[in-house]
């Protein structure tokens, strides 16, 4: 199909993301490497792939060249786009070590992935080198399965599995197939790390229950100061001022109990402090079982949560789950509020207000995020010391903006993230209109 076709574009744009345009004549098709969920997935479109902000320019000297073939190198999950000259672009699909390899001459040149040093060392040869066997499959038709919850990307139908899509064609299995499986590994994802909020959440509940019920075991334990006060005035006539202490007979309890007085003070004065520290005594109580009450009302609550985090089986599910969690929201803060792990999550509300939360609001160590290429609400998760900006903790913002933005109705939705100091605001733009340098996309579902 490819025969003819020349490579115009290749870059990068992350660590994880890899695209190459091909044209002949006015037609273009892009074909996108996106290693995400321990996996590597190919994406293939027609059109050309437009690129926005940074990217890193990879294998320019073979742009302009034309594809001769396309080779599967047998027995391996790995296929070359040959050029002439003895040149090769290699796609190597071997799961989270997934590759795009230059070869010259059969000598690996330049790689995507620097970072897998083997794929720099070994000749093409290796990939003709397969010690497994198997039959060339030549399928008509292309099936995407669940089973046990998981999907499953096959050439012929399935027993025992539920069918959710099948074509003839293979760039439409393998984007339909790559896009939900995606979808469904970032919501395990934003599952499991729900129910550990969640779960901390108890866990911390837990402990201030316990230290509650402590805090008033020691109470029950003490005498009450108001029963003191009046152990003190049935027993005046036994005190007198000077005393520092005096064995009284408790009629609470029937027997003889040691109390403690101040020197300076009569014995009705003495049984007035006492009388004094009742009162706070009461008062401390009453709040431990107020508070007491509150933490096991949010204890019934996070339990709700959870029951209703485990049983999700959408996304959908669990924004209830996400918004019922404890908040660092911003007091009266003119930006939509959101938290994860801990992180305050702003969210612009229009254009200015874009400006507002970038441009004067965000510190440079805030991480900014914006949907790609469609007009949406900028984001911003603020620095926390010694806190790193975590997988998770990205997937959610960049679902926010995936969420608020022109977007939010697709099915994977691409989202940049940059430090706020990379983001600039060009002169004379636009409200809401600004550049970014050094941007990481991530492709997730819109969802709050």
């Amino acid at each position: 199909m490819l025969q003819g076709y020349l490579l115009c574009d290749a870059f990068s744009l992350n660590r994880n993301e890899f695209v190459a345009i091909f044209q002949k004549d006015a037609e273009y098709l892009s074909i996108r490497l996106l290693i995400e969920a321990r996996s590597g997935f190919i994406f293939v479109s027609e059109g050309k792939f437009e690129r926005t902000g940074s990217v890193y320019l990879l294998f320019q000297s073979l742009i302009g060249k034309e594809i001769l073939s396309v080779q599967q190198h047998p027995n391996n999950r790995s296929f070359a786009f040959c050029f002439d000259e003895n040149l090769d672009l290699v796609f190597k699909l071997y799961g989270g070590l997934s590759n795009v390899v230059f070869f010259g001459q059969g000598e690996p040149i330049e790689a995507f992935r620097t970072s897998i040093e083997n794929d720099l060392t070994k000749p093409l040869s290796s990939l003709h080198q397969s010690q497994n066997k198997y039959e060339e499959l030549v399928p008509s038709k292309f099936f995407v399965f669940k089973q046990d919850e998981n999907l499953l990307f096959s050439y012929d139908v399935q027993s025992n599995s539920e069918l959710q899509f099948e074509s003839d064609n293979v760039f439409e299995a393998l984007n339909y197939f790559g896009r939900n499986y995606l979808s469904q590994w970032h919501f395990k994802q934003r599952k499991e790390s729900l129910l550990n909020q969640l779960n901390a959440e108890k866990k911390r509940l837990l402990s201030q229950q316990l230290n509650t019920e402590k805090a008033l075991g020691q109470h029950e334990k003490q005498l009450k100061y108001d029963e003191i006060a009046n152990i003190i005035m049935a027993n005046l006539h036994e005190l007198q001022i000077g005393l520092s202490k005096a064995e009284l007979f408790d009629f609470y309890r029937n027997q003889n109990i040691e109390i403690k007085l101040k020197k300076d003070l009569n014995p009705q004065q003495n049984a007035a402090e006492y009388y004094r520290k009742s009162k706070n005594q009461n008062i401390e109580i009453d709040l431990l079982y107020k508070r007491l009450d509150e933490i096991q009302q949010k204890l019934i609550n996070t339990d709700k949560q959870i029951v209703k985090v485990e049983s999700a089986t959408s996304s959908k599910d669990l924004k209830e789950g996400k918004n019922n969690l404890p908040t660092d929201k911003a007091t009266e803060s003119p930006f939509k509020n959101f938290s994860f792990e801990g992180f305050t999550i702003l969210v612009g509300k229009n254009a200015e207000n874009n400006d507002k939360l970038t441009l004067k609001f965000a510190n440079k160590n805030d991480m900014w995020l914006h949907a790609k290429d469609v007009t949406g609400s900028h984001v911003v998760i603020r620095y926390r010391q010694g806190k790193p900006f975590t997988k998770p903790l990205i997937t959610y913002a960049a679902q926010l903006a995936a969420y608020y933005s022109k977007a939010k109705s697709s099915t994977l939705v691409p989202v940049v993230y940059t430090l706020k100091k990379f983001v600039r605001k060009p002169k004379g733009a636009i409200a809401g209109t600004v550049t970014y340098e050094n941007g990481e996309t991530i492709l997730v579902e819109p969802s709050l």
